[in-house]
């Protein structure tokens, strides 16, 4: 009987949405060698943890053993999954490997931490395969809602396993591969030891739409409206992102995307080859595009400036986006800092000045949009 063992072991994911981080190992006890699936954050909620910006796995019995950590392999670019690998490069030292548009991502995270992005390696999809100590893995293409999302097929000597990533079935998924059952099929074909498989949303009993037939009802809409349409999604979203462009593009609309994570997700889907024919169908503010380069992602208040006056003052929303982009950097650079003549200014006020513009943006816009009738008479604006 051999004395080595295939081992799996969640370091964050497993029962929980977020900060998905799974351990494989081969080896003898104690000494096997490893590989690390997803490395990922998860996000606070006010009710449990209030005043935190991001939750990391505890990779403390990982860090441990980086002498035996042999790679780092990313599914997909969603944060639960790549968010921080950024975080703990410098306690794993490990290569990471992704498909490319994950790559593109996982690279801009480490030279925003001033790490080498030559430690991301761009994988190919299956049947190409990465070898890793014992473990031979490859990028199974498989659909989701973000592009080049991948299963892996990782085989050691104890046999083939599947780790899936998170996936949906979609054969037309606009943006990305489209599910293939016959590969899937021959993977496998000859056995499989263990599936390690998403469940999210498992006890739901209804199949799962594609994403090319919200493309009719979007446009529909679209085509329908007077006035501005504001759209809001994940911006990891890509293929949505392109069905509400192109909607508004045959609606003879302009096509303006907002926010800074938006940007980057459609930069590095273009950069990549995944995203196509989507050049010229949109206009990205200065700020997006990196004028206020220290602006943080997912700012509402900014977008809500925005549009308080996108269509009756659009220079004075371009400033104050770009003011209040400024003052989020300030939240980041100054906050409990020491400034001459004022001393430590703590970084709450300069999160709380953007807020307080927007009430005033906003009471100021609503009184001059309906002004008060003579004689105590409701106002009524004519169409």
């Amino acid at each position: 009987m051999s004395s080595e063992r295939l081992i799996y072991l969640p370091l964050g994911g497993a029962g929980e949405i977020g900060m998905n981080a799974y351990v494989y190992g081969y080896g003898k006890p104690g000494k096997e060698r490893l590989i690390l699936v997803d490395l990922g954050v998860t996000f606070p909620d006010m009710d449990t943890t209030p005043g935190v910006d991001l939750i990391l796995p505890d990779m403390a019995w990982l860090a441990e053993r980086r002498d035996r950590l042999e790679a780092v392999f990313i599914t997909h670019a969603h944060e639960d999954h790549v968010g921080a690998v950024a975080h703990f490069y410098e306690q794993l030292g490990a290569p990471v490997h992704a498909r490319a548009f994950t790559a593109r991502i996982a690279r801009a995270k480490m030279a925003e931490h001033g790490h080498p992005e030559k430690a991301v390696r761009v994988a190919s999809p299956w049947p190409e395969t990465v070898t890793a100590g014992p473990f031979t893995v490859g990028f199974a293409p498989i659909s989701h809602s973000i592009p080049e999302s991948s299963g892996l097929v990782i085989d050691s000597p104890a046999g083939r396993l599947v780790h899936t990533g998170d996936f949906k079935i979609d054969t037309d998924p606009v943006v990305g591969e489209p599910f293939d059952r016959a590969m899937w099929e021959s993977i496998g074909a000859d056995g499989v030891k263990a599936l390690i498989c998403d469940s999210t949303n498992v006890f739901s009993a209804h199949e799962g739409r594609s994403e090319s037939s919200v493309a009719a009802p979007i446009t529909e809409l679209i085509a329908g409206c007077r006035g501005m349409v504001v759209a809001t999604t994940f911006a990891s979203n890509v293929a949505r992102v392109k069905t509400l462009a192109e909607a508004g593009t045959r609606a003879g609309r302009s096509v303006c995307l907002m926010g800074r994570a938006m940007n980057r997700m459609v930069e590095a889907a273009r950069e990549t080859g995944v995203l196509t024919g989507f050049a010229g169908a949109y206009l990205a503010l200065a700020m997006n595009a990196g004028f206020v380069k220290d602006m943080t992602a997912g700012r509402g208040f900014i977008a809500l400036a925005a549009l308080i006056f996108a269509k009756w003052r659009p220079v004075p929303a371009m400033m104050a986006c770009l003011l209040f982009g400024f003052l989020d950097a300030a939240a980041i650079r100054l906050g409990g800092t020491p400034l001459p003549l004022v001393g430590r200014v703590p970084v709450q006020f300069f999160q709380a000045l953007p807020y307080v513009l927007t009430v005033v943006l906003l009471a100021g816009f609503i009184g001059k949009a309906i002004p008060p009738r003579a004689g105590g008479q409701p106002y009524v604006k004519e169409r």
